[in-house]
């Protein structure tokens, strides 16, 4: 199937085409045991869709990421997930769902940059509104939050909001993902 995906990516007329097959390439690499080769296949594609990620993270980064995502989450409360605006732009969808098959890769073979990879989630979106894996990313964040941190009420207030936007885009197949 890699090989099949690798084809598929290499005759892809544009960066849209590919994204699909790319995301198909991250899960299979994982499920293969080659992690690290999902994480890079991952790095490359986000590179791509403009969502660098520096080759070296140190702990500022990571608590800078954090706090930045924090401060966005502190104003929202689950009626104003009711009314923000769905995610509409396609290619901002296919870069939320490469980010969110990316979550589990990262965080077996690249911890380091999981707390990066959410924050990127959560400001895209933000800037571009919800879509079915923002609770994913909400409900990492709570994790994060959580595990790194020790921040259980602020954790609890965001997993909340994780379940109430999988109700506010229609995501409920999500649902085991978000509250585990």
């Amino acid at each position: 199937i890699i090989e099949c995906v690798n084809e598929i990516i290499d005759n892809a007329r544009c960066l849209e085409d590919s994204c699909k097959a790319y995301e198909v390439l991250i899960l299979a690499l994982y499920s293969s045991g080659k992690k690290l080769m999902a994480v890079d296949q991952a790095l490359t594609i986000l590179r791509k869709l403009n969502y660098p990620f520096p080759s070296q993270v140190d702990r500022q980064l990571t608590t800078d990421a954090m706090e930045t995502t924090r401060e966005f989450m502190t104003g929202l409360s689950i009626d104003d997930l009711i009314y923000y605006p769905l995610m509409t732009d396609e290619l901002s969808i296919q870069t939320m769902k490469i980010m969110d098959v990316s979550l589990m890769t990262f965080y077996k073979a690249a911890p380091a940059l999981l707390p990066l990879l959410v924050s990127q989630m959560i400001a895209l979106t933000s800037k571009r509104g919800c879509c079915n894996e923002s609770a994913t990313a909400f409900a990492a964040f709570a994790f994060l939050e959580m595990s790194l941190l020790g921040h259980f009420d602020n954790a609890y207030r965001i997993g909340m909001l994780a379940t109430s936007m999988l109700h506010h885009t229609g995501a409920s197949k999500l649902m085991a993902r978000a509250v585990s």
